[in-house]
């Protein structure tokens, strides 16, 4: 894949394990034909080999056909200041499947609302990937 491009990450090699032990299903999920192991990992490669883990494959929100993934949001909600602590969740919806969710832990002492972090992160983020739904 390109620099910088989130893609899951595998690897093979003597180091990496064959199977698991007396499960043969279980090996077929995650090493393929040609003995690359599939992590679950998602990440991304900088132009000096370097890998940066930036989430898990089976925590993707998909919002009308659109993939999100938690991580990168609940990050950029570590900018925000006051924000001590966040988690990003699925929220089942009929329209789009699932929509975004944000449950934010503030700093004592700060007193922000859910606008207040909606309307940050909408002016700096795609409006896809804007937390519909709030919990502080």
């Amino acid at each position: 894949m390109p620099t910088y491009t989130v893609g899951e990450i595998c690897c093979r090699g003597y180091n990496v394990m064959k199977e698991y032990y007396k499960m043969p299903e279980e090996t077929k999920k995650v090493i393929d034909e040609d003995g690359w192991l599939h992590s679950g990992d998602l990440g991304t490669c900088d132009e000096k080999g370097y890998y940066r883990i930036t989430g898990r494959m089976k925590d993707i929100i998909i919002r009308g056909g659109e993939n999100i993934y938690p991580r990168e949001i609940e990050e950029f909600l570590y900018e925000i200041p006051g924000v001590k602590d966040s988690q990003v969740v699925g929220i089942p919806d009929k329209k789009y499947g699932e929509i975004v969710g944000a449950l934010v832990i503030l700093k004592k002492g700060v007193e922000l609302t859910e606008d207040d972090i909606r309307d940050y992160t909408s002016s700096r983020i795609s409006r896809y990937k804007v937390p519909k739904h709030v919990f502080l």
